[in-house]
């Protein structure tokens, strides 16, 4: 186990970067990630947008939608 820093400037993508990353890591690869973001406000949203590959926090979709989504990506418990 190990842990990783990514600090940057306002606005410079980091958080997408690292989304992107721990999507890559979970769904392709099958690791286990922790994350800990000061300023999300929803934590799993991210990955469901790439998952879906649709922003939604500005498109959300149905209920039963979502918790389908969200067992796909969270079902395995590696997040």
């Amino acid at each position: 186990m190990w842990d990783c820093y990514h600090v940057a400037g306002t606005g410079l993508g980091k958080t997408i970067a690292i989304a992107e990353l721990e999507y890559d890591l979970v769904m392709r690869q099958g690791a286990r990630v922790a994350h800990m973001g000061f300023e999300d406000t929803r934590r799993d949203v991210r990955l469901l947008s790439i998952h879906v590959s649709d922003r939604l926090d500005m498109e959300p979709r149905s209920d039963d939608a979502m918790r389908a989504v969200r067992r796909e990506i969270f079902g395995a418990g590696n997040v």
